[in-house]
């Protein structure tokens, strides 16, 4: 898609360096050379073109190949193959002029942006790939979960102050997205970020119509009835779900267990009836039912620090606003060093602020119970 680079584009100079952590195909990467190392353009950026597999890689460099870019859009790209969770902190090297002369040098940590269109389940290209609905179920983005965290907070540790992070997916499941965002924005270095709000100008009369962010969602998996599986979630299931399982396991009225003998004869083993989605409230549930891949970070986080993580500023498209795919975008800026420190002040002061909420909580409730002793 080229919404990530859209979203980008504004904050993006000639000159500037960016990272595409997770680049193949290729078409995002074309249109970022485009932007920072114009044709003729006075500055010639840098864009670290990056995919974890070589095969990739190989489609990456045939599609530059392919696009015939000017020598100067070629001349700024630079092809790594590395793990998205292992791709390092830059340091550039700057010259400080003072007209022709160089008077002094410094260094520049990360990047002026980093692209992270990191890999995902797709089920928000079922409209030109309807095989994706078939193939799709929860477990796929799940599995996916603790990869994209591990991706994109390495991603954030690598754009400098005053940089940006642009976070993207083909998926709707919020367990790809804003779970992602809110694990970054909690995770080391996170109150350093702040999401931009509307990235695409698409509510200010651009043209692109976008769906804030969700604040909350629920985690859940397939399962197999009368598997080990069906029986360890068993205490997590709807009442009429546990009913199933009764019939299913004799336990039922005659009646029930006769149409459950007849679907089981004329159904195969794989069909839809025999799959049943199990929702978890909470980790502990998923771990304690055995859930494949459960990780805290897939939960909504709790309210108190959701309304301060602002994630209604990410961005869905739907595809039937517009007549699109399905995408995601979160748009994150780093403060600058002197924002940081402000950022980390109100950080203390809230905790502190807290601390002292529960302490006083703790004296009201002391004093409570010492008058309810003294009464008795």
């Amino acid at each position: 898609s080229m919404l990530p680079v859209l979203a980008l584009s504004p904050r993006l100079n000639a000159g500037d360096r960016v990272l595409d952590v997770c680049a193949a195909p290729g078409n995002k990467t074309m249109q970022l050379l485009e932007r920072v190392s114009p044709t003729g353009g006075p500055e010639q950026g840098l864009v670290v073109a990056n995919d974890g597999n070589p095969r990739r890689v190989d489609t990456l460099l045939e599609a530059v190949a392919r696009h015939s870019r000017a020598a100067n859009e070629t001349a700024s790209l630079v092809v790594t193959c590395a793990m998205g969770q292992d791709v390092p902190v830059p340091m550039f090297k700057e010259r400080n002029k003072d007209g022709e002369s160089v008077v002094s040098l410094s260094v520049t940590r990360g990047y002026d942006a980093v692209l992270a269109d990191v890999p995902c389940s797709g089920d928000g290209t079922l409209r030109k790939d309807p095989d994706v609905l078939k193939r799709w179920h929860p477990g796929l983005g799940n599995a996916l979960h603790a990869t994209q965290v591990a991706v994109a907070r390495n991603a954030a540790a690598l754009v400098r102050p005053g940089g940006f992070l642009l976070y993207s997916t083909c998926s709707l499941n919020p367990v790809e997205d804003e779970a992602v965002v809110a694990a970054v924005l909690l995770g080391p270095g996170g109150e350093r970020f702040e999401l931009v709000r509307d990235p695409l100008g698409s509510n200010t009369g651009r043209g692109l119509k976008h769906r804030p962010g969700v604040a909350d969602w629920r985690v859940g998996e397939h399962v197999a009835l009368g598997s080990e599986a069906a029986a360890r979630s068993l205490p997590f299931a709807t009442p009429s779900e546990r009913e199933r399982a009764d019939e299913r396991n004799g336990e039922g009225s005659d009646e029930s267990r006769d149409k459950d003998n007849d679907s089981d004869d004329s159904d195969d083993s794989d069909s839809e009836e025999d799959v049943t989605l199990r929702w978890y409230a909470t980790h502990e549930d998923a771990v304690a039912a055995g859930m494949p891949c459960a990780a805290p970070t897939m939960w909504p986080p709790p309210r108190a620090k959701t309304k301060s993580l602002r994630l209604e500023r990410c961005a869905r498209f739907l595809p039937h606003d517009q007549d699109t795919g399905g995408f995601f975008v979160a748009l994150l800026r780093r403060r600058e060093e002197a924002e940081d420190g402000d950022a980390a002040e109100k950080v203390r002061s809230d905790e502190e602020d807290e601390d002292r909420q529960k302490s006083r909580r703790r004296l009201e409730k002391t004093e409570r119970t010492a008058r309810m002793r003294a009464s008795a």
